[in-house]
């Protein structure tokens, strides 16, 4: 097992979810196919970096966490230290009312 203050950056994986999630979001309008790409290349490279900076949020597994990708998308990750990757799972919309 490794340890979370290794200086190796993690990997960083999309699951088939996540992909279909996403394009999913782009047909909806909540993802901007023009900036959003942009904004989760600068995700991917922080969480390969500091996949902890996020806090752990109450009532969910200590090693899934979100990001924001936009005011109204969160991007949910889970951290596998034994592989030392991050998968991208999953892609919600926020405030929907």
């Amino acid at each position: 097992m490794t340890s979370p203050n290794n200086a190796n950056p993690y990997n960083i994986r999309e699951t088939e979810q996540f992909d279909a999630e996403w394009q999913g979001a782009v047909r909806l309008g909540y993802i901007n196919p023009m900036v959003d790409p942009a904004t989760l290349m600068h995700v991917r490279r922080w969480l390969a970096q500091s996949p902890y900076a996020i806090d752990q949020r109450p009532n969910v597994p200590a090693n899934r966490r979100w990001v924001a990708l936009n005011p109204r998308v969160w991007l949910w990750y889970s951290i596998v230290e034994d592989d030392r990757t991050v998968w991208l799972e999953s892609v919600r919309i926020v405030g929907d009312n």
